[in-house]
């Protein structure tokens, strides 16, 4: 989701076109801020859809025993790195399709993975932080 201005300039693009279709948007129109209301709601939508799969990962990551801190690391960092991103395409739904990129700053990567290596190593404490992050997500 967070790369469509990329990909609208190489030409490609990477989303349901059944779900665009609800919206009665186009790959044309994705670009044009004249549609935010239909695509604040496509982008929604969609990170609706990708939170919950997101959900199913830290899930996965605590099925990983206790034990395996690097392996539980390794699977929760990108987990928490897409729940921010997601949290910030929810605060700009619109600048996420016409641009310019919304990405999480590099202090928050260096935050997160500091927080993955602190809580990972627990379910409790992972689910909890997981939790924490979610809620923050302005939708």
């Amino acid at each position: 989701i967070k790369d469509v201005p990329g990909d609208m300039a190489r030409g490609v693009v990477f989303l349901p076109k059944d779900i665009m279709t609800k919206y009665s948007l186009t790959p044309d129109l994705l670009s044009d801020i004249k549609y935010e209301a239909p695509l604040t709601d496509f982008v929604r939508e969609l990170t609706e859809m990708s939170g919950h799969h997101l959900d199913d990962a830290i899930e996965y990551t605590t099925f990983i025993p206790e034990r395996l801190k690097g392996v539980r690391m390794f699977l929760a960092v990108p987990v928490l790195l897409a729940r921010a991103t997601l949290n910030l395409i929810n605060k700009f739904p619109v600048q996420t399709m016409v641009g310019p990129a919304v990405k999480i700053s590099h202090a928050d990567v260096a935050r997160l993975t500091a927080m993955a290596k602190l809580h990972s190593p627990s379910n409790a404490a992972l689910k909890k932080y997981y939790s924490k992050l979610k809620a923050r997500s302005p939708s």
